[in-house]
């Protein structure tokens, strides 16, 4: 039996580390520089938790504030900020959710089945890993379907695309 050391039906050798060279990272591994160790599922956990904090201060500003003239302002902003940022979380954890189950989880099983080990799989099926790429997805689901709170258009569909280029620029 003859084991390769690439994965199955790609050109990745096995072990091999991954060098990133991002603007604000230094030429090294995945933990190397400013953003190394900031992976695209945890920064946009960061965004997510900012809109959803967003989401609820707007209201009880203009409550607190409802009669000063400079909440007048801020208030549109917020708003605007706030719907900005959603159309680039919503979109893109969904994407995460996917790319994990769709895409890495079969590569991690295909592995796992030629090495004969659960080494990888092991990886992904831990509780930490579980929920940071699906939970996001369901806080985003409730928002949509029950809550209803924050809109989606098309008008925001190029955004969640620039985010994805600009976090590869920047970390990678």
């Amino acid at each position: 039996d003859h084991k390769t050391t690439y994965y199955i039906e790609t050109k990745l050798k096995a072990g091999a580390p991954i060098h990133y060279r991002g603007i604000l990272t230094k030429q090294g591994t995945l933990r190397s520089g400013l953003l190394g160790i900031a992976s695209f599922t945890m920064v946009t956990w960061l965004l997510e938790g900012f809109v959803f904090g967003l989401a609820a201060v707007i209201p009880w500003w203009q409550q607190q504030h409802s009669e000063e003239q400079e909440s007048s302002i801020l208030i549109p902003w917020l708003v605007q900020a706030a719907i900005t940022l959603w159309q680039i979380v919503a979109p893109t954890a969904l994407l995460i959710t996917l790319v994990v189950t769709y895409v890495l989880w079969p590569f991690a099983v295909a592995a796992d089945s030629e090495q004969n080990t659960t080494g990888n799989v092991g990886l992904l099926n831990r509780p930490g890993p579980l929920l940071a790429h699906n939970l996001n997805t369901m806080a985003v689901v409730t928002e949509l379907s029950i809550l209803g709170g924050l809109p989606l258009s098309v008008h925001g569909a190029i955004l969640a695309p620039l985010y994805g280029c600009l976090y590869v620029m920047f970390s990678w």
